[in-house]
């Protein structure tokens, strides 16, 4: 967390994170966490700018891929974390 604030970090991609209770450790709540509900998800995306808004896409994110639409302002782009 410290890094992201040092480096202004807008979008991260994790994978092997450590959680509990399927949830990722370490990750204050001021920032969005996109992971699949799956049990052990083993991929994630902090969004860290609140001017960047996601979707996560369901249909193409399982255990060990998170798939979110991002959009700012006028860009819309699909990412992975995998």
């Amino acid at each position: 967390m410290n890094l992201i604030r040092q480096d202004l970090t807008d979008l991260v991609f994790v994978q092997e994170s450590y959680q509990i209770q399927n949830e990722t450790a370490g990750i204050t709540r001021s920032y969005m966490t996109y992971i699949t509900n799956e049990d052990k998800s083993r991929a994630a995306i902090i969004i860290a700018n609140d001017n960047i808004d996601a979707l996560l896409i369901k249909q193409l994110s399982d255990r060990d891929i998170t798939v979110i639409e991002v959009r700012y302002k006028i860009t819309r782009i699909i990412v992975a974390s995998m």
